[in-house]
């Protein structure tokens, strides 16, 4: 009897082996000698998309030439194919797939490490399909936790919407892309410019945020305000305070107009006659998400979230962090309770 454990990227597939016990490297796999999992244990991976949305001209010969007759593009079925730069690892990963009793989904615990395994198994032969399949859910790379999900897998029909919701996400990327660049290129081409005109579902409304942000930079215009001063001067030490008032008034007589009630037309002095000190507590700040440390990394130390992105991700597959690709803010109660366990 054989398990077929299939990985995301080969980091992470060299971490479940060390974790699980003695490995032995073989042609894109590892055999794993476990006591945690029965059987004959096997580790494969993609090299992230192993299998992608085939080109328009595969669905028939109208197709290879752009033509607005050809538009919408709607088929009624979605093909597939093996990338190219990674066929020879697809073949070996089909192959350990086709002669598994079990497979343990293992790619990243979110929509597209779902999407990733399913579209594997979808250009695989029916026995593939059809093949038990249990599903390892973890956040961390450390050891002791890859153990531990190893020990508690889920059954994989638990997360098997997260392909579905993936899935979708991927097709309607793909014909929003495939439509609307070639509209608007023909459209624009018959009017007498050149050029494609790319536009995706993602990248066209954040590119026009950009331009308009640009606008927004190039046409601003300053504009005068006043606020409120006080002075003060420190018995002790004769040092002198401001204070600030933190609403903005746009004109003098608006100011003016403020100050009436209280008699402050002219500048006063005054006497500060006491002062009250309290403790006040706050919460400590929630653990960052993705877009929280990127942001962080950007402000602090210029990066760009590209690079951000590189270096949590290397930390995460060194077991150093827990799964970046995330908006979540918290920890699993595993985690909370190991965290626990060492403060104490």
């Amino acid at each position: 009897m054989k398990t077929v454990i299939l990985a995301e990227k080969p980091n992470q597939a060299k971490k479940y082996a060390n974790a699980l016990g003695t490995v032995k490297r073989g042609k894109g796999y590892f055999d794993i000698d476990s006591n945690i999992i029965n059987w004959d244990v096997s580790i494969i991976c993609g090299v992230g998309h192993l299998v992608e949305l085939s080109s328009m001209d595969r669905y028939g010969e109208q197709y290879k030439k752009w033509n607005m007759n050809n538009l919408p593009f709607q088929p009624s079925n979605m093909l597939y194919d093996v990338s190219g730069k990674t066929r020879d690892q697809f073949v070996n990963a089909k192959k350990q797939l086709e002669e598994a009793d079990l497979i343990i989904v293992a790619t990243d615990p979110d929509r597209e490490g779902e999407n990733i395994a399913y579209s594997i198994f979808s250009m695989c032969s029916k026995i593939v399909r059809n093949t038990p399949k249990k599903r390892l859910w973890i956040n961390s790379m450390v050891d002791k936790e890859v153990q531990r999900g190893f020990r508690n897998l889920k059954d994989s029909k638990e997360t098997y919407n997260f392909y579905v919701e993936a899935q979708t996400r991927q097709i309607s990327d793909y014909l929003v892309g495939m439509n609307f660049t070639q509209y608007f290129t023909l459209f624009a081409q018959s009017k007498g410019l050149s050029g494609i005109y790319s536009l995706g579902r993602v990248q066209t409304p954040c590119n026009s945020l950009i331009v308009q942000n640009d606008r927004d930079i190039k046409n601003f215009k300053e504009e005068i305000f006043y606020k409120l001063i006080g002075m003060a001067t420190k018995y002790t030490n004769n040092d002198k305070v401001k204070f600030f008032s933190e609403k903005k008034y746009r004109t003098k007589d608006e100011l003016a107009s403020a100050l009436y009630p209280f008699q402050l037309e002219a500048k006063i002095k005054t006497n500060i006659l006491s002062v009250q000190k309290e403790i006040k507590t706050k919460k400590a700040p929630k653990l960052f998400n993705l877009g929280g440390i990127q942001s962080y990394s950007n402000k602090k130390w210029k990066y760009s979230l590209d690079k951000s992105l590189k270096i949590i991700q290397s930390l995460y597959q060194e077991g150093y962090l827990s799964y970046p690709r995330t908006d979540s803010d918290l920890i699993t109660t595993n985690e909370g309770k190991k965290f626990y366990l060492h403060l104490v």
